[in-house]
């Protein structure tokens, strides 16, 4: 088992707790930046998708 397979199955294994904190971070960071809201929302949106396709979750 490669590094990469290793990092697919824990980020697999803890996807719950990987999109808690992409949607902490970016509160935190439309809280200290004023006017990037939909930015910061379309970055959040592309993490959670990436982490859905390591998942392997498509909804």
């Amino acid at each position: 088992m490669g590094i990469f397979d290793k990092l697919k199955k824990t980020a697999s294994d803890n996807a719950d707790k990987i999109e808690d904190g992409i949607e902490k971070a970016a509160d935190l960071a439309k809280d200290k930046v004023d006017g990037h809201d939909d930015k910061i929302d379309m970055a959040e949106d592309k993490a959670k998708d990436l982490l859905d396709k390591i998942d392997g979750d498509d909804d």
